[in-house]
């Protein structure tokens, strides 16, 4: 019988992956303890792989050398070999050759000059959401202010103008 790890181990999938799998019916498993809160334990028959062969001891070896301080001797119940060869690391790829400049919005910039107005068009998309989210709720803010609607329009307007210049203070 295996238990959960040792299943995982000979089919090369995750826990998670052995448990859904479980679920639906894929690999049955018999419950070994205490009712339905049991370990799950597993044949090679439930998980429909073939049973490893049994492997013979060496002629020359004793019994009471075998009885001897442990020593990683293969276990005969479990199959230790993956179930597919691992796959030859690639090579790594060349490293890439940064430009000198860099094309924003079809106008030649150095890269720092890039960066910074990666910078400034973030910020200005943050503010926008920002600003779109106030418009939004406009109508709350009507309610007992007693300013008119492009008024409160106004106030939003240059609150996150004010804002993207904070922002983009920074940026030079």
């Amino acid at each position: 019988m295996l238990n959960k790890k040792q299943a995982c181990e000979l089919l090369g999938i995750s826990p998670k992956t052995l448990q859904r799998r479980m679920v639906d019916g894929t690999y049955k498993y018999t419950r070994v303890g205490k009712g339905r809160f049991g370990a799950p334990a597993f044949t090679y028959a439930d998980l429909r792989l073939p049973e490893p062969e049994p492997t013979e001891a060496a002629p020359d070896e004793s019994p009471a050398k075998s009885a001897g301080p442990k020593e990683s001797v293969p276990n005969s119940g479990t199959h230790q070999s993956s179930p597919c060869p691992l796959p030859e690391p690639e090579p790594l790829p060349e490293p890439l050759q940064v430009p000198e400049g860099t094309i924003v919005n079809g106008i030649y910039m150095s890269n720092e000059e890039a960066h910074k107005q990666r910078l400034r068009d973030r910020n200005k998309r943050y503010v926008e959401n920002q600003r779109s989210v106030d418009l939004t709720n406009i109508r709350w803010k009507l309610l007992g202010s007693g300013k008119t609607e492009a008024q409160i329009i106004a106030e939003i307007n240059e609150k996150y103008d004010a804002k993207l210049r904070r922002m983009n203070r920074g940026i030079r």
